[in-house]
């Protein structure tokens, strides 16, 4: 390989061509997302880390990124939520989601508040999240059997 990146328990990975986004779970009490942009990328190249600083709390679970039109996608599957940054460097600056999709409190109050649901404005279990530009796919992980689609417009 040109170059190794030191990752403990990568789950996923996407790319835009210009970051590199990796799904960490089960890792920093949680889960992080790790992000990096690809014309650094080298031999221990050091992320932008995602994940227990946001929310005042963490992901648990974040099993599906996706990066497109600058937008970062990131599915919250333990806290059944779906985050949406419009521009990729905010979430990389450290501003909080400008979308939320699922379960919207806080999670450091009450992470236990953020149980599985299927109804209207409920998530079951958020894994996978694909955008093509017209609409936002969001593939639950099992029990729910939904594959949901939004319109952003």
């Amino acid at each position: 390989p040109k170059f190794t990146l030191n990752i403990t328990k990568p789950c996923r990975i996407t790319s835009d061509g210009q970051y590199l986004v990796v799904n960490s779970t089960n890792v920093d009490q949680g889960g992080v997302v790790h992000i990096y942009k690809v014309s650094e990328l080298a031999n221990n190249a050091q992320p932008t880390s995602l994940g227990r600083a946001y929310n005042r709390g963490r992901f648990n679970l974040p099993q599906g990124a996706e990066i497109k039109d600058n937008k970062l996608f990131v599915a919250d599957t333990g806290f059944n939520r779906l985050l949406i940054w419009n521009n990729i460097e905010e979430a990389i600056g450290g501003k909080a989601a400008d979308t939320t999709l699922g379960y919207s409190g806080d999670i450091s109050d009450n992470p236990d508040a953020a149980k599985p649901q299927i109804g209207q404005n409920q998530l079951f279990w958020p894994s996978n999240v694909s955008f093509d530009g017209n609409y936002l796919w969001l593939g639950e992980f099992k029990f729910s059997e939904r594959i949901l689609r939004f319109s952003p417009h």
